[in-house]
């Protein structure tokens, strides 16, 4: 499994439910991390109090054949 960091953009309203974009992916997260932090800044600079961005890692397959059958049958 390959780790992917998802940075996120969050825009919250009031009467509907919030906007979630991915604004962009990367492989290290400290990077994604400090990304994050410069764009909630970036965002508070705009003053733009309703946007702010946040870090998710995932686990994505790594796109080797498995030769394991995991199917029950």
């Amino acid at each position: 499994m390959l780790d992917t960091n998802i940075i996120l953009k969050i825009v919250s309203y009031t009467y509907v439910e919030p906007s979630i974009t991915v604004e962009l992916t990367m492989p290290g997260r400290g990077d994604a991390l400090d990304i994050a932090d410069k764009l909630n800044a970036i965002a508070k600079a705009r003053k733009e109090n309703t946007t702010n961005y946040i870090v998710q890692t995932i686990e994505l397959p790594n796109g080797d054949i498995d030769n394991e059958d995991d199917i029950p049958f």
